[in-house]
């Protein structure tokens, strides 16, 4: 009797958790609309979200549910803030459409970087390369491209609050403590001299950060002021208050390339394409410089101390190994870091990757050589009355590059099989390898090479790194369709080929065309364009009008990080091989994406929203910042996560 009685609460369970026959036509509604297949199974976003309200389809339509009578089911975290977004049509294709509201900092600053080097420098390249395209386009790419990518930035870097903030970074701490005055009061006194130097006379309120959190949620807790800044952060009760290394080597990354543009000309007044550009730039740097700084100085350890720290710890003097995350203990009500532990003793090449990256991108774009940076960075000491920062913050750059190369190959490469392992431990590697994690490592290594051009030990480890690895990754990786492996372990020999995904596909080729630029191999750069060429062939989706997200599913899970992957990959690819209809997938990719799946949550002034009384005044389906969700808006960065599922008709 009892195991009867067991078996009938199984059965419940499992009824409660699975779509049935029953309910399906009691709701007259086809089981793929809650769940992730035609026969029921997982629940999808709208199935969580009605599951957990404790709605039903009856006399309803997407987003406006009745109330069904029965309890509502405890909020599912995993989904923080999903809503269905309600029916859509796309190309005669019935598809729904649900987002995730929350944001990664790390991810964001990636693809933000990626849409700033798809703008002005991008046409640039294409006329010097004599590729010729519509003229009119270039405005696109100037305006929206680049606008998207800097919203992310700026909003992340200047505005959010989703971190620790620079009145507490190491370098503000050091001067003010040199200087006898309050963190505060120095700060300001430096944002004052960076205005100075740019000629520029605003007064808007911004929250620099030199560390970010790992994700927020980016609704706005009050009216925003767009005019002066004020009201632009975020609750820092949703903030996950934990700090990976891999989003403050995208950070340091997006900064830098955001500040290169922005400091790319001098203005009549000072520094900067224009006075407040001069001025923007300008704090991006100081916040690299001191992210730098506190990577450098306070955040290595030597493999045995794993114990909490104090945040003004900068006297390390052993070999840095650099924490995957850390957790941060604050003082009471307040977001002041009070110490910091790290919770694992292993490396991730992800991490490394992401600090050898930005570390080498703030190396090119400080580079004083050029004219318009000569009022930048000088001789001087950082607080110097001549120039906003020292010359010597290059060599911090430089220093952390070092210590970058030298855990890649000490820690992580196998010279035997000329591998990169993803993950090591302090003494030996662990022999698998994510290929995206390879592919990115690429990617960091040959903008390291590139911006070190007078360092011949520099490009020499670099160099070398670069030939092993793609040549192991074009041997063992791609199958003979061109698409790449998920993964490989290199103990069985055996790469996983199963529902290979966009991500990987696309930092391939973006990584192995920068390697071609520097090995010159021609069997590299054919790799490269058959890696294109299945992205093309078996991952665009006509209907849907934009790249299948995993090879062997319908539904669609668009994410900063395939997003930014495939924007990078069809521009280099674009500039490789002059080819106007990958340059056309760029521009459809990019609007697809955006406007019409939803991508980016809202905009503001730059890409043509005006800023009234009208939700979406350009009418690119992408709402203006303080109208697009939630009681007073949300920020204009890049959701979590899209998911669009195509309506399976019975």
């Amino acid at each position: 009797m009892k195991r009867f009685l067991a078996f009938i609460v199984l059965v419940l369970n499992i009824s409660q958790s699975v779509a049935t026959i029953e309910y399906a036509k009691r709701e007259k509604k086809s089981c793929i609309h809650c769940h992730f297949t035609p026969r029921g199974g997982p629940r999808n976003f709208l199935g969580h979200y009605y599951s957990k309200n404790g709605y039903s389809f009856r006399d309803t339509i997407y987003g406006r549910p009745s109330f069904e009578k029965r309890a509502p089911l405890p909020e599912d975290i995993s989904f923080k803030r999903p809503t269905a977004e309600g029916r859509l049509v796309q190309n005669q294709l019935e598809i729904l459409k649900s987002i995730h509201y929350r944001v990664f900092s790390g991810p964001n600053y990636y693809a933000g970087a990626q849409l700033v080097a798809s703008g002005k420098s991008f046409t640039r390249k294409l006329d010097l390369a004599g590729i010729a395209y519509n003229k009119n386009l270039e405005e696109m790419l100037v305006r929206e491209f680049f606008g998207m990518g800097q919203y992310h930035i700026k909003t992340l870097a200047l505005n959010s609050g989703m971190g620790l903030l620079m009145d507490n970074g190491p370098l503000v701490h050091l001067k003010s403590r040199n200087h006898k005055v309050d963190p505060s009061l120095y700060l300001q006194k430096r944002m004052d001299f960076f205005k100075k130097a740019a000629g520029y006379t605003g007064s808007e309120k911004y929250s620099p950060l030199y560390a970010e959190f790992t994700s927020g949620d980016p609704h706005y807790t009050k009216q925003p002021n767009f005019k002066d800044g004020t009201n632009q952060t975020w609750n820092p009760k949703d903030f996950d208050k934990t700090v990976s290394t891999e989003s403050l080597g995208m950070g340091i990354y997006a900064k830098s390339m955001l500040a290169r543009q922005y400091l790319d000309n001098v203005n009549s007044k000072g520094v900067g394409v224009s006075p407040k550009a001069g001025y923007l730039g300008q704090i991006l740097f100081y916040e690299a410089i001191n992210t730098m700084l506190w990577i450098r100085y306070g955040l290595g350890f030597d493999g045995a101390n794993f114990k909490a720290f104090p945040p003004d710890y900068y006297d390390t003097r052993q070999l840095m190994y650099l924490p995957h995350k850390l957790v941060i203990e604050f003082e009471k009500d307040k977001l002041i870091p009070k110490s910091y532990y790290v919770k694992e003793r292993l490396s991730h090449l992800r991490d490394l990757s992401a600090v050898l990256l930005g570390a080498s991108e703030f190396y090119g774009a400080s580079d004083p050589h050029k004219l318009s940076l000569q009022k930048v960075f000088g001789n001087g000491p950082d607080d110097s009355k001549d120039f906003p920062f020292s010359y010597n913050s290059r060599f911090l750059a430089k220093e952390l590059v070092l210590i970058c190369l030298k855990n890649i190959e000490m820690l992580h490469f196998d010279k035997r099989h000329g591998a990169v392992y993803s993950t090591a431990t302090l003494v030996k590697p662990i022999k698998f390898i994510k290929t995206r994690d390879l592919a990115f490592t690429l990617q960091a290594l040959s903008k390291t090479f590139k911006y070190f051009y007078e360092d011949t030990e520099i490009r020499y480890v670099t160099g070398n790194l670069i030939y092993a690895i793609s040549q192991f990754l074009v041997q063992n990786l791609q199958a003979i369709d061109g698409g790449v492996a998920n993964s490989f372990d290199v103990v069985r020999l055996n790469g996983d080929f199963l529902n290979r995904t966009l991500e990987d596909q696309a930092l391939t080729v973006h990584g192995l065309l920068e390697a071609f630029k520097v090995t010159r191999e021609a069997r590299v750069f054919r790799a490269a364009i058959r890696a294109y060429e299945f992205m093309v062939n078996k991952l665009w989706d006509e209907k849907l009008n934009t790249f299948k997200t995993h090879e062997e599913s319908l539904i669609l899970k668009i994410t900063p990080e395939n997003f930014g992957a495939t924007i990078g990959a069809l521009r280099e690819v674009t500039l490789a091989t002059g080819d106007l209809r990958t340059f056309a997938y760029l521009l459809a990719y990019f609007e697809g994406i955006m406007k019409n799946y939803s991508l980016q949550l809202s905009e503001l002034s730059f890409t043509g929203e005006k800023i009234d009384d009208i939700k979406d005044s350009d009418g690119d389906n992408i709402l203006q910042a303080d109208k697009a969700d939630g009681k007073f808006g949300i920020a204009p960065v890049l959701a979590k996560e899209v998911q669009v599922e195509p309506i399976v008709k019975w």
